[in-house]
This record gives C-alpha cells, structure tokens and sequence, in this order.
C-alpha cells in the first residue's frame, strides 16, 4: 500500500504596511499553514477600494 503525501497548504494574507515584513503565522490544522505579511505595495489598492466603497450615486 503507498501512502499519498499530502502538500502543505500555505495560504497568505497581504496586509498594509509600512515595510514588508511577517507579521504573523498560524496552523489552523495539520499541514496547513496561514502567514501574514504587511507591505506597503497593498496599501494603494486598499485606499483606491475604500473609496470605492463610499462612492454614493444617488441624489
């Protein structure tokens, strides 16, 4: 009998910030890994989507 390897799964949060830099790990469950990075890259992209939230069209 041949055992299946399992893959890790390493999904990864990008957060705002001023430099870049790992700002946390977790594992939520067996071989499965979470980390969190912040970078000033997505801060542009989250001020531009918070404005789009507050766009109002109506009169």
């Amino acid at each position: 009998m041949q055992l299946k390897k399992k893959h890790p799964v390493e999904p990864v949060i990008l957060t705002c910030g001023l430099e870049n830099q790992l700002t946390g790990t977790s594992e939520p469950s067996r071989c499965e890994y979470q980390y969190t990075f912040s970078t000033p890259s997505v801060c542009k992209r989250q001020l531009q989507t918070n404005a789009q939230d507050h766009i109002h069209t109506e009169l």
